[in-house]
């Protein structure tokens, strides 16, 4: 049970006393989690019954199982419940998101291998068909953002990001076929297990993930990232910047690696665009 969700959804349907109980147990969950009958209820200026009322109200038999669900959810996502939420101006809520992009940049920098990478690049340039697999929603983004970049050099590669398509698709390729495997925790499952398919029908498996995660076990080839994520619960995940700088890098290298099929593949699209869209702008980016 998720206690504090729960006591929001049933507050409207408690008795008046009773919804003066949640409003102090929501507002002061650690003196709720290891309060007596006793001391809630004068804590809540309630009766005790009151407080039994309550806990069967929501979904418990006694005020036990409502302190130990308390308990728990503030060790899961605990951060997520802490009052007053810190309140910023715009100006500064740009320094700390700008900040934080500097941050994961600087950190991947250091954490780049080159003879890895190098080896990556290479196996995406000789395959046959490249596959890439993202889960949730920064992970499905990058996924596609990545396949975005590979097929204007010329690549076979496709994105998915549905969990059961990709079980299928992963049992489809083969020996001479790259699976690309995103994942900032490398802990998803479904991830896990599709990597592991893959490799029994011998295609290559190459993660960008946390090293030492279940994930970077089942694959070929690493590409590490492991970024600090900061405190503030409403600031964007950094770690998606460091996963767009090495795409671009991975991207890069294999455009490199390509030369004239690459450039050629490049300039078509070029052309058909500055025909239909730009005119004489040759500056304009490849698609928007």
């Amino acid at each position: 049970m998720d206690i504090i969700s729960r006591i929001k959804d049933v507050h409207s349907k408690l008795s008046r006393a009773e919804r003066q109980v949640a409003d102090f147990v929501l507002d002061n969950l650690e003196f709720a989690a290891r309060a007596s009958t006793t001391d809630l209820a004068r804590a809540a200026d309630v009766s005790p019954p009151t407080i039994t009322r309550f806990c069967r109200s929501v979904g418990c038999d006694s005020l036990k199982t409502v302190k130990l669900e308390l308990a728990q959810a503030q060790v899961v996502g605990g951060r997520y419940l802490k009052k007053p939420y810190t309140k910023n101006d715009l100006d500064t809520v740009a320094e700390n998101v700008i900040g934080g992009l500097r941050n994961a940049i600087h950190q991947l920098e250091h954490q780049l291998d080159s003879e890895v990478t190098t080896r990556v690049v290479h196996s995406l340039k000789s395959a046959k068909r490249v596959v890439v697999f993202g889960g949730g929603g920064s992970g499905a983004a990058l996924a596609d953002e990545f396949a975005n970049r590979l097929f204007r050099l010329g690549l076979h590669v496709s994105a998915y990001t549905e969990s059961q398509m990709q079980t299928m698709v992963a049992a489809t390729l083969t020996k001479g076929d790259v699976l690309i495997v995103l994942s900032a925790t490398g802990r998803y499952p479904a991830l896990c297990e599709c990597a592991t398919i893959a490799r029994l029908y011998q295609a290559e498996v190459i993660a960008m993930t946390r090293q030492g995660s279940p994930l970077a076990a089942v694959v070929d080839g690493l590409l590490p990232i492991v970024i600090d994520e900061s405190e503030d619960i409403f600031k964007p995940t950094a770690s998606r910047y460091a996963f767009m700088a090495l795409i671009d890098i991975v991207a890069t290298g294999v455009a490199l690696a390509l030369e004239e099929t690459a450039a050629e593949r490049l300039r078509r699209i070029k052309y058909q665009l500055m025909v239909s869209r730009d005119g004489d702008d040759d500056g304009a980016p490849l698609g928007d």
